[in-house]
C-alpha cells in the first residue's frame, strides 16, 4: 500500500532521468578527453611541448569534470529539496 499514490513510479522516473543524463554526460566527456590526447600525441611538436599540452589538457579536463560533479550534485540536492516538499504538502 503506497503512502503517495504513484509517488514510486513518479520517482522512480526522475531518478532514471538523472541516471541516463550522467551517463551521456560521462560519455562525452570521456570522448572529447580522449579526442583531444590523440590530438595532441599525433601533433608535430617537440616532446617537452607535448608533455606540456597533455598536463593543461589533463588540468582543464579535471576542472570542468568537478564542475560537472558539483552541479549534478546541487541539481540532486535540488531534487531532493523539491520531492520533500512535495511529500510534506500531500501529507
Amino acid at each position: 500500500m503506497d503512502l503517495i499514490p504513484g509517488f514510486d513510479v513518479f520517482l522512480y522516473t526522475k531518478l532514471t532521468a538523472m541516471k541516463n543524463t550522467s551517463k551521456i554526460l560521462l560519455a562525452l566527456a570521456g570522448g572529447l578527453a580522449l579526442g583531444a590526447a590523440i590530438g595532441i600525441l599525433l601533433a608535430p611538436d617537440k616532446g617537452s611541448e607535448t608533455r606540456k599540452k597533455i598536463k593543461d589538457t589533463t588540468r582543464r579536463f579535471g576542472e570542468k569534470a568537478k564542475d560537472k560533479f558539483r552541479e549534478t550534485m546541487n541539481s540532486a540536492s535540488d531534487m531532493r529539496s523539491k520531492v520533500e516538499e512535495e511529500v510534506d504538502e500531500f501529507i
